[in-house]
C-alpha cells in the first residue's frame, strides 16, 4: 500500500500510469487512488496543521470519499473526526467508505440525507467551542490553496516525465474544490474538461461558477448510482469512474485524468 511509504506530512510523489480508450487513444492517469485518502489528503496535512482546532466534523454525501481522508489525516495527525454520513436511500446503510472512515478512527453518526446531515453538523459544532464544521469537499480558501500548492508541484513533476506538453485535464466535480485548485495554477493552455457527478444540483453557484470557465459535462445518472463504464484500475463507483465513459467517447492522446480516489 502506497501509505507504507509516505512521511505524515509528505505524501510520495503521483504515479501515473496509462489507459486505452476503446478508440484506441492513449490516457495518462494520475494513480491518487494509491493513496488511502486519495487526493484531499495531499492538502489536508497543511491545511489541518494551521487551524487553531483539533476535532472536527464533517456532513458528508452517500459515497463521498473526503469522509475518508479528513479521518485518516486526523488519525496520523492525533486529531478527532466525527463524521455524519449519508445512508443508502434503499437500504438505510452506511456505505463502505462510511465505515472506511470509521476504521480510521472517525466517529461516525448516520443521517437520513445531506442536508440532515449538515443541520447536525451545524448544531453539533455550534456547541463545541473546541470543534471545526469543515464544509463539503473542504471548499474554502484556504483548503483550496493548499490544494493548489501541493498540486502545483506534481503537476510539473508530471510534465517533466511526459514527452509532449499536456493540453487537456480531465476532472470529476462534485463541490468543485479540485477544478478550482487546478485553475489557480494551470497555463491557459491547458484546457480543464469536468464531469458534474452531481452532488450538488445544477443551480448551486459553485457549479454555476465552474460552467463559465471549463468545459463541464453533466453525468448521465445520479450522483447515488453507479459508473455503468469501468476503467481498469481502482475508482470510486459514484464519483471518477463515471468520467471514464466520457473519456471512452472523446479522449485524446496525451490527455491527463487525475483519478482522485479509488
Amino acid at each position: 500500500m502506497y501509505s507504507v511509504l509516505q512521511s505524515i506530512h509528505s505524501p510520495p510523489p503521483v504515479i501515473t500510469t496509462s489507459l486505452r480508450t476503446k478508440k484506441g487513444q492513449s490516457i495518462v492517469v494520475a494513480r491518487d487512488d494509491l493513496l488511502t485518502g486519495g487526493t484531499k489528503e495531499r492538502a489536508l496535512y497543511s491545511y489541518l496543521a494551521n487551524l487553531d482546532f483539533h476535532e472536527y466534523i464533517y456532513a458528508s454525501p452517500f459515497s463521498g470519499f473526503a469522509q475518508i481522508a479528513l479521518a485518516y489525516v486526523s488519525q496520523q495527525m492525533g486529531r478527532k473526526c466525527i463524521i455524519i454520513a449519508e445512508v443508502d436511500p434503499e437500504t438505510g446503510s452506511l456505505h463502505p467508505y462510511s465505515l472506511r472512515a470509521r476504521d480510521h478512527g472517525a466517529t461516525v453518526f448516520p443521517s437520513r440525507n445531506l442536508k440532515e446531515a449538515e443541520e447536525i453538523a451545524e448544531r453539533l459544532a455550534a456547541e463545541r467551542e473546541q470543534m471545526l464544521k469543515i464544509p463539503l469537499g473542504f471548499n474554502v480558501p484556504e483548503f483550496r490553496q493548499s490544494m493548489a500548492d501541493v498540486l502545483s508541484v506534481e503537476w510539473a513533476r508530471i510534465e517533466r516525465k511526459s514527452e509532449t506538453a499536456i493540453r487537456r485535464l480531465w476532472l470529476p466535480v462534485g463541490s468543485g474544490t479540485l477544478a478550482t485548485s487546478f485553475l489557480s495554477f494551470l497555463s491557459p493552455e491547458v484546457e480543464v474538461l469536468g464531469l458534474n457527478v452531481r452532488v450538488l444540483p445544477q443551480n448551486d453557484p459553485r457549479i454555476k461558477k465552474l460552467n463559465q470557465v471549463i468545459i463541464l459535462k453533466t453525468a448521465d445518472v445520479p450522483f447515488r448510482e453507479k459508473a455503468t463504464i469501468l476503467p481498469e484500475i481502482p475508482s470510486n463507483l459514484f464519483y471518477d469512474a463515471k468520467l471514464w465513459g466520457v473519456i471512452e467517447e472523446e479522449g485524446l492522446n496525451g490527455d491527463l485524468w487525475w483519478n482522485v480516489a479509488g
